[in-house]
């Protein structure tokens, strides 16, 4: 080949040590290939991954029909990823709903918006205030849903909304409220997402065929709404047994969206 370079694997993990001209299938339907003409990093295949020269990459958890999850840190995987149209995720608000619920998370933002020129953050009331002060002067917008049949706790009492914080780049056109209702039973997350809910966040957000990264991913309720609309999703998750409710919900049926 004419190249001088090594891949390296071990504890789960591939490192790649590019050279002047290196070709490498490092997972089944991605090439990547570096050029030391234009010191670019190009890719065919399936949109995901971009291994940074010499590091560790994150093996997936899951990849199949265009839904990819990494079971690991989402600072660890987000560094080494493409960019997408969307980052969407729930993070954890810090109000102790479970043990890995005590702060409020905001490293993440700086590769999100790398990665994607609109970033939403989903919350309640509890969470406004943070995710506007981590958005700060990207701020645009926020998409309120109100849920129909059910009910949650605030600050002034019981309240049926959600709130979507969007920042970045301005989304296609369209209004910022819908309603939707929860339907089937929810996943066993301390803190579920319902599917129709972001399903229609996600149909609101991004055309058919779009990408999007969830650093958060919990039980794949973004993921599964992804694959219901026809759309390529990341998810990181860093306990496993979300990772494998996910798994478990991508495997059903597709369920169609109107």
């Amino acid at each position: 080949m004419g190249v001088v370079g090594h891949l390296e694997a071990g504890n789960g993990m591939l490192a790649l040590c590019a050279s002047p001209a290196l070709t490498l299938h490092l997972w089944p339907s991605v090439e990547w290939r570096y050029t030391a003409e234009n010191s670019k990093r190009t890719q065919r295949g399936n949109g995901y991954g971009r291994p940074p020269n010499c590091k560790q990459m994150v093996k997936p958890y899951y990849e199949e029909d265009g839904i990819v999850i990494y079971n690991a840190d989402c600072r660890e995987v987000l560094p080494q990823l493409a960019p997408v149209d969307l980052v969407v995720t729930d993070p954890p608000y810090g109000c102790g709903k479970a043990e890995w619920d005590s702060s409020f998370p905001t490293e993440w933002y700086v590769e999100a918006k790398r990665l994607a020129p609109t970033t939403c953050v989903i919350t309640g009331s509890a969470g406004l205030p943070d995710s506007i002060k981590l958005v700060g002067a990207d701020f645009l917008d926020v998409i309120a849903a109100r849920n129909l049949n059910g009910m949650t706790r605030g600050p002034l009492g019981f309240g049926n909304w959600l709130a979507a914080v969007v920042a970045g780049t301005k989304p296609p056109q369209g209004i910022n409220c819908f309603d939707f209702t929860v339907n089937g039973e929810m996943p066993a997350h301390p803190s579920p997402k319902p599917l129709r809910y972001m399903q229609k966040l996600l149909a609101r957000m991004l055309p058919k065929g779009g990408s999007l990264i969830d650093p958060f991913m919990g039980s794949g309720t973004t993921l599964r709404a992804a694959k219901d609309l026809g759309l390529k999703a990341i998810g990181i998750e860093l306990e496993k047994r979300y990772c494998e409710i996910a798994v478990q919900r991508l495997r059903q049926q597709v369920l169609q969206f109107a």
